[in-house]
């Protein structure tokens, strides 16, 4: 639902189905500004172990992570916690927060 409300808001928008997936496309060399992610993820690496990766080999890309069942203490320190369930319209102004005055497509 956020990605379709991030489209809907202007963002360019790319969906990975799971944290490996989301660390191929980023090191393919697409531009990425954010990443919006559960900590549970299928697969074999989990949200927070994709903040992990991120911070060292991308530390430029701003992370947003979320879960309905993790507290923010879970939470990787360099990224934004926002738990579940969460206001589409709250988190579209997390995303434009950390993205700055340049906003979607940026």
């Amino acid at each position: 639902m956020i990605a379709e409300a991030a489209r809907d808001a202007g963002y360019r928008v790319a969906e990975a189905a799971t944290a490996e997936d989301a660390l191929s496309y980023i090191r393919s060399r697409r531009r990425v500004d954010l990443v919006f992610t559960d900590i549970n993820m299928p697969g074999s690496m989990d949200g927070n172990e994709l903040v992990q990766k991120l911070a060292v080999e991308y530390p430029s890309i701003k992370v947003i992570l979320t879960s309905g069942r993790m507290p923010a203490s879970a939470a990787q320190s360099a990224a934004l916690f926002n738990p579940k369930p969460y206001a589409i319209p709250d988190a579209l102004a997390m995303i434009g927060q950390l993205l700055g005055p340049d906003g979607p497509n940026g």
